[in-house]
């Protein structure tokens, strides 16, 4: 069987242990010149995510459900009651019709702002 092969514009995640960044695919150049480095020649798997002809990538700091930009802070809840991770980096493909959840990554404690950093103690403290 053969794979099927999406068609640019998409947002590809190599599916490997050694990646843990996505890439704008734009066009087909962009596709041949990246295959190979996506796939470690071919060994593993790269998720495809289609991109709305609207598109644009944003990012989202999402904190025990909260985020600073009221723009993300519907997905920002939904994504934490879902995936209850306590603070995380959310990679957004935003459109007229939607926002599209394209990735959650952590987001580390040390770079947390104050306001971040507020939100968590409104919940307890805790001595590291």
């Amino acid at each position: 069987t053969s794979a099927r092969r999406a068609a640019p514009p998409f947002f590809a995640w190599p599916v490997n242990p050694f990646s843990v960044k996505g890439e704008l695919i734009l066009d087909d150049a962009t596709l041949a010149a990246r295959r190979g480095g996506l796939t470690y020649a071919g060994k593993y798997a790269v998720a495809c995510q289609r991109l709305p002809d609207d598109y644009r990538l944003d990012t989202a700091r999402v904190v025990l459900g909260r985020c600073t930009t009221p723009e993300f802070a519907e997905l920002a809840a939904a994504s934490f009651r879902t995936l209850r991770l306590p603070a995380m980096r959310l990679r957004v493909v935003v459109s007229a019709e939607a926002y599209l959840l394209s990735a959650a990554q952590p987001l580390p404690f040390a770079s947390l702002t104050d306001e971040e950093l507020g939100w968590l103690e409104e919940v307890g403290t805790w001595r590291g």
